[in-house]
C-alpha cells in the first residue's frame, strides 16, 4: 500500500517511519467503514479520558469491540471506560483474562459485561459465555474481539489501538498534523515502568446507535465551552485524508 505524502515530508520518510511492530486486527471486515475517527493519545491518561467519554453513553445492547496487540492500549481503555460507567474512578478493573467475563452489574439497573478472549481461539467453544444474552441485555466490553471471528454483532463500535512510531510522531508535529502543545511529551527512556508511548485509537461505528454514540461525542468535545481540559485530540476532517493510507499501514488487518 501506497504512502500518502505529507506537507513538507516525502514518501520515502514515511515508508521507513513505519517500519515498526504493526497492531494487528481480527477479520478483514471490522475496522473498515467511511464513517470513523481517530484520537491521538500521548499518555495513559488521555487513553482513559476518551474511554472515559464513552462509557458514560451507555444503553443496554451497546458493545465496544477492542483490537489490538498486547500493550497497544486496551486494557488501560477498558479501565477508564469501567470506572466512568460505574461513576468511580477508584475502582479496581481486574482482568479477565482467566475468568473470561466480569459483571459489573450497578450501571443504573444496565450491568455491563467486561470479556477478554486472549485465550481462546475461534475454533473453541464459547457457549458457555452466553454471548448472545449479554449483547442484548447488557453492555459488552471485549478485548481481544478478534476471537469472535462470525459471533460478533451487526450493532457493535470497532475500536482499533496502535502504538504512532516515533518518527511519525515528530513528522505529525512537524506538519501541523498534531497540535503544538503535545511537544511537552518528551521522549524518555523507556523502561518497565515507564511508557512514553502515543497511543492511535481508531472508531469505527457499526450501526444507527454506534454512529450516534460517536457523533454526539464529537459534537460534545467541539461545543464544550471552556473546552474540555484534555490530553488527547483527534484528527479534523481536513487532516484526516492526509493520513488515512498511513493509518491503513499502522492499522494492518490480519485474521488472528
Amino acid at each position: 500500500m501506497a504512502c500518502v505524502s505529507l506537507p513538507g515530508q516525502n514518501t520515502g520518510f514515511l515508508r521507513s517511519a513505519l517500519r515498526f511492530r504493526s497492531s494487528r486486527f481480527a477479520t478483514a471486515s471490522c475496522l473498515k467503514d467511511d464513517h470513523k475517527q481517530v484520537f491521538v493519545c500521548p499518555t495513559e491518561e488521555s487513553t482513559a479520558q476518551v474511554a472515559a467519554l464513552f462509557g458514560k453513553r451507555l444503553r443496554e445492547g451497546d458493545c465496544y469491540c477492542l483490537y489490538g496487540d498486547v500493550g497497544a492500549g486496551k486494557s488501560v481503555f477498558s479501565r477508564g471506560f469501567i470506572r466512568a460507567a460505574c461513576d468511580d474512578e477508584y475502582l479496581p478493573v481486574p482482568s479477565p483474562t482467566y475468568l473470561l467475563q466480569n459483571i459489573y452489574d450497578d450501571i443504573e439497573g444496565i450491568p455491563l459485561h467486561h470479556f477478554d478472549l486472549y485465550r481462546l481461539s475461534k475454533s473453541q467453544d464459547m457457549g458457555r459465555l452466553s454471548l448472545p444474552t449479554s449483547f442484548s441485555t447488557a453492555v459488552s466490553l471485549i478485548e481481544w474481539a478478534g476471537r469472535l471471528g462470525r459471533r460478533a454483532p451487526d450493532a457493535r463500535m470497532d475500536v482499533g489501538f496502535s502504538v504512532l512510531p516515533k518518527d511519525l510522531r515528530k513528522s505529525w508535529l512537524q506538519n501541523g498534523i498534531l497540535p503544538g502543545r503535545f511537544s511537552k511529551y518528551k521522549e524518555t527512556q523507556a523502561d518497565q515502568y515507564c511508557d512514553d508511548d502515543w497511543r492511535l485509537l481508531r472508531f469505527v461505528p457499526h450501526g444507527k446507535r454506534h454512529h450516534q454514540i460517536l457523533d454526539t461525542i464529537l459534537q460534545h468535545i467541539s461545543e464544550s465551552q471552556p473546552p474540555p481540559q484534555t490530553d488527547f485530540t483527534w484528527l479534523s476532517p481536513e487532516t484526516l485524508p492526509l493520513a488515512e493510507e498511513v493509518l491503513d499501514e499502522c492499522f494492518t488487518l490480519k485474521d488472528l
